[in-house]
């Protein structure tokens, strides 16, 4: 079936000049729209062929990410959404996603009066939309959501809030130039009426009280208990939300700006930031909540009214009532849509500038690990509550953020901020602008010269949110660093636990103890090593050298590589920045309980080791042990193709005949795999080539250890290593292995001797310097 045939189970739309339903007091029938009763003829088949064509019109024009959550809370209707309201293009955009989401029925909304010129007054007839001006347009909403003949779109607010500024003195309200206060009632009034009408009139007809039958169905265009025969009125609120806001000259601009050479500067604003929003990739994600129960006001309100009432006196009643619970529930509406926000990177990132703007005299300064870290934390605090929806820009990459990965979102936000004038960063710390950050400009111009503060005004209503996020700003600089350690290192168990569920079935499982990370803590300590396994193997494979650089007195955190330590199968789905972000997690979570760390590793943890040291400053030394930036043969050359061939045959559903592993025989088999996935390899020559590219950047002491006669890395990959570094401080120690795990077993006392050494000698210069400070220093 196509759209236009979709169409035709709702209904026809009224075209431009067509006799519009007028709302009086007094008794008389009100005319018919011709668009509420399905037809057959010329005008219903040319409605229908329009609304096709625009429907597809917005489809072809949006460029970005329409995400979708909780169509199941729309019933069959009759159906009210409301829903918030940021831009003109709202008015046909809604209507579209509603319509693809609910059986094709396409509602109609209210757009402002003055868009109805021309053509394009034209195209929005045609998508549903009637002006705001029309003195008949509220009774058509009552009577279409009484009979279930059309769905309706209406934005409480009463027009559009550019500035997203709808929350003050801890209660809704509206900052615009038309209305300044408490919000408008209108949709609450016409859902309370079309609810209560349809209930009287059901009642007149159960009475069989013809004369009041007669009221109803002559005033609202019914020709008996039939019309009204349809589900109860469902008021659905709808939250939609954007993600990023970046104003930018666009094609529509440039369009319009060539055929006008003078565009108004409200125009002008308008296609600078709706235009970006509508052809960048941006995320427009849109959630219909569950319906609000009207049933509870119906119970206030039915027993007020008598059936002896006369018609007149029943409405007049009636009005009176609602007059009372019309604030009541346009409260309940503003909450329940302002609520289902969609939380994303940048909100987070605003409010928390706005949360140091308004601390005691405004805080103009933070340093940039400890702003991350606290925006980290409260975007997980929020996601714990379980209460609040988040954006993929704060999910599991999210980590990113504090580890000194480079992090999307962090980057666009930050441009943002430094062309608008409100933060920059110099020297580790963001410098804010707080009079640039605190000016809410005009309503016409905000968008464009402090986005950010239109950003965090969107977060606002959501309290709690705003609690946990201005909490976490205002933790003093060591308990962040200490509550931010302790959920890291629970996200990090956390993450064994789930990967090794998703495997407990496999035939390989590796014992728990064998694959958990592990801390080795020591209390009053200044020195910490983050110390990492290699390819194919567990936490298990370096716990004696774990052990003993315990014993010299280190602390020493042992992460898990993702797909290590649990099933061979996990290995098909990672990827080389899931391990660098487990090695930054640890490394990170390490810095924040000890003030220097040392980083070092085996094997593809010892690559990881060096990478983290090219682009986290200040780490105290690397140790790098048979890092293998080279393997022995020439094998991993047919691994990229091969991964080729069997993503070529998936996309063929031909993935059973693909070639997903090889044997692994194993120097320690109850720890390492004995299967080796082609994907696991071909992330660990990525690895290599990262590791390799970035070693000039290695500016800390570092140390290496190789196994002279290595059977699986090549030994000169190790001078390679030590040539291309960037440290001045930089050994190479061969040692005579004819095994490529020499971090246990026969012989492996040597490297750990030597290990320890290293490290001691960083610790004693550590201390060294902190003696020779002068005092007061």
């Amino acid at each position: 079936m196509d759209r236009s045939e979709r169409l035709t189970t709702f209904g026809q739309y009224p075209q431009p000049g067509d006799p519009q339903p007028g709302f009086t007091t007094d008794t008389h029938p009100v005319p018919s729209d011709p668009g509420e009763k399905a037809g057959t003829g010329r005008i219903a088949r040319a409605s229908r062929k329009a609304a096709g064509a625009a429907l597809g019109l917005i489809e072809r024009l949006i460029n970005g990410t329409i995400r979708i959550e909780g169509k199941h809370n729309i019933g069959k209707g009759p159906v009210l959404f409301i829903a918030n309201h940021f831009t003109r293009f709202e008015t046909f955009i809604l209507p579209w996603i509603i319509h693809n989401v609910h059986s094709g029925r396409l509602p109609h909304s209210l757009a402002f009066s003055e868009l109805f010129r021309g053509r394009f007054g034209d195209f929005l007839m045609t998508m549903g939309a009637r002006p705001t001006g029309n003195p008949a347009v509220k009774h058509t909403i009552v009577e279409n959501l009484m009979t279930g003949r059309h769905d309706w779109l209406i934005y409480p607010e009463g027009s559009m809030i550019k500035n997203k500024k709808i929350w003050a003195n801890s209660r809704f309200a509206i900052d615009s130039p038309d209305r300044a206060g408490p919000p408008h009632t209108g949709a609450a009034i016409m859902a309370l009426k079309a609810m209560l009408y349809r209930k009287l009139y059901q009642r007149a007809c159960a009475l069989c009280d013809r004369t009041l039958m007669e009221r109803f169905e002559t005033r609202y265009h019914l020709s008996g208990p039939a019309d009204v025969d349809v589900p109860d009125l469902q008021v659905i609120p709808v939250n939609i939300t954007y993600f990023p806001i970046r104003p930018g000259k666009n094609l529509i601009y440039r369009t319009a700006r060539w055929l006008f050479r003078q565009l108004p500067s409200v125009l002008e604003e308008e296609l600078v930031i709706e235009g970006s929003l509508l052809l960048s990739e941006t995320d427009i994600s849109v959630y219909f909540g569950k319906p609000i129960d009207l049933e509870r006001y119906a119970r206030l309100i039915m027993p007020t009214l008598t059936a002896s009432l006369p018609f007149v006196e029943q409405l007049r009643a009636a009005n009176r009532t609602l007059g009372v619970l019309k604030n009541r529930l346009t409260r309940r509406m503003m909450h329940e849509i302002y609520t289902r926000l969609t939380i994303n990177f940048d909100h987070l990132f605003a409010g928390g500038l706005r949360a140091l703007s308004l601390e005691a005299g405004g805080r103009d300064r933070i340093g940039c690990e400890e702003f991350h870290g606290a925006l980290y934390l409260a975007a997980r605090g929020i996601q714990g509550s379980g209460k609040r929806r988040s954006h993929p820009s704060i999910g599991r990459d999210l980590i990113d953020l504090v580890c000194g990965l480079d992090f999307a979102p962090l980057a666009s936000v930050q441009t943002l901020a430094r062309e608008e004038g409100v933060a920059t960063v110099s020297s580790g710390s963001y410098r804010i602008n707080l009079a640039q950050l605190r000016d809410q400009h005009s309503f016409h111009d905000i968008r464009l010269k402090n986005t950010l503060a239109v950003i965090a005004n969107e977060l606002e209503p959501l309290r709690p949110a705003i609690r946990q996020l201005r909490n976490a700003i205002r933790l003093p600089p060591t308990v962040m660093r200490r509550e931010l350690s302790a959920l890291l290192l629970r996200e990090e168990l956390a993450e064994f636990a789930d990967e090794r569920a998703q495997h407990e079935r496999a035939a390989e499982l590796k014992p728990e103890d064998i694959g958990r990370p592990f801390v080795l803590e020591r209390a009053n300590d200044r020195v910490g090593i983050v110390l990492s396994h290699g390819y194919l193997a567990a936490p298990e494979e370096v716990r004696p050298l774990a052990e003993h650089l315990h014993r010299l007195g280190f602390a020493v955190h042992v992460p898990r590589l993702p797909g290590h330590g649990t099933a061979p199968p996990a290995l098909a789905a990672v990827t080389c920045a899931d391990w660098r972000r487990a090695f930054g997690r640890a490394v990170v979570a390490m810095r924040c309980r000890y003030r220097q760390v040392i980083v070092a590793g085996f094997s593809a943890g010892a690559l990881l080791a060096l990478e983290a040291a090219a682009r986290i400053p200040g780490l105290l030394g690397v140790i790098a042990i048979n890092p293998c930036l080279r393997l022995v043969g020439h094998g991993t050359l047919l691994v990229p193709p091969l991964v080729s061939v069997n993503h070529l045959l998936d996309s063929l559903h031909l993935g059973h005949t693909r070639f997903d592993h090889i044997v692994n025989h194993a120097e320690n088999p109850e720890i390492n795999y004995g299967q080796n996935y082609l994907n696991g390899v071909h992330q660990l020559v990525k690895l290599m080539a990262l590791t390799h590219d970035r070693l000039s950047a290695v500016a800390s002491p570092t140390l290496i250890v190789q196994g002279d006669h290595d059977p699986v890395v090549d030994p000169r990959g190790a001078e390679s290593v030590r040539a291309g570094l960037g440290a001045e401080e930089k050994e190479l120690v061969p040692m005579a292995f004819a095994r490529h795990v020499i971090v246990r077993g026969p012989g492996s006392e040597l490297v750990l001797r030597r290990v320890g050494e290293f490290a001691l000698m960083l610790k004693e210069r550590v201390a060294a310097q902190r003696n020779d400070q002068p005092l007061g220093g």
